[in-house]
């Protein structure tokens, strides 16, 4: 085992995995989001402080290379998205450590974006086998201020101008800074903030249990609005598909200087 890997941090977290894993299979089965935060509380709250307390230096729970926090809450997410999933009249897979399709071309090539989870159809485009997104869904933990929501939602922005029918999601915790005079426009290509702990900001000088409550109310608004919607929207055929350009930007700004886009 890597030294990393024999760190007391590491090995404690190590501990509760049997119960969560646990934990993770029977929310799937049963939609009982309020026990479901009970049971990975312990769990939950040991992350929490750890990642939050220590500094970076001297935490393998908190190196970025290593993303286990954030891998953590990407499970912790999982049984959402797979409920979701398969209670809609149309069928879709879960996101799991995949790109889906962010810009697609109609010549068939793709720009892809790598996502925290969500769902996506599989569909065939001019040969090309292409993750076309149903629900993105991007995690911000920690922090969410303006300067997070305003690229949170420029990465949404990009998938609503491929359909804007996609749902978009962001999850973080307790302590969201935007501006008090922001409304809902300043996130307008995003349909959801799912807050996933405790009253905002008052409560975030220590951990907060997660709100089971919240969990349920995004899976049924959610499954509403995807079954309203339907799978029609989603084919590739209704896609807002892009012409990609001749020149290159360096093509241009190498030769002549100038770049001109209209």
């Amino acid at each position: 085992m890597s030294e990393e890997g024999n760190h007391p941090y590491v090995q404690r977290a190590l501990e509760f995995l049997p119960e969560f894993e646990t934990a993770v299979n029977q929310v799937y089965e049963t939609g009982d989001w309020v026990t479901y935060c009970q049971n990975v509380n312990e769990y939950d709250k040991y992350l929490w402080e750890v990642y939050h307390n220590e500094k970076q230096a001297t935490n393998p729970i908190n190196t970025i290379q290593t993303k286990k926090y954030s891998s953590y809450r990407e499970t912790l997410l999982f049984p959402l998205w797979k409920r979701i999933g398969e209670r809609l009249n149309f069928q879709t897979e879960v996101v799991q450590n995949k790109s889906v399709a962010q810009v697609i071309f109609d010549d068939g090539t793709c720009q892809y974006k790598d996502l925290d989870g969500g769902l996506y159809i599989n569909q065939t485009h001019l040969g090309n086998l292409i993750p076309t997104p149903v629900l993105v869904h991007e995690d911000k933990g920690g922090h969410f201020c303006a300067t997070q929501g305003s690229n949170v939602n420029a990465i949404f922005r990009k998938f609503k101008d491929l359909n804007r029918n996609i749902i978009t999601i962001t999850t973080t915790d307790n302590k969201v800074t935007i501006g008090k005079d922001k409304d809902y426009g300043f996130m307008s290509s995003t349909n959801y903030i799912f807050s996933l702990r405790g009253k905002n900001v008052v409560e975030y000088i220590k951990h907060s249990s997660l709100v089971g409550d919240r969990f349920a109310f995004i899976e049924e608004s959610i499954i509403n609005k995807l079954n309203s919607i339907g799978e029609e929207p989603f084919l590739i055929q209704n896609l807002n598909l892009k012409t990609k350009h001749v020149k290159t930007i360096r093509e241009s700004i190498d030769k002549k200087g100038v770049m001109v886009n209209f």
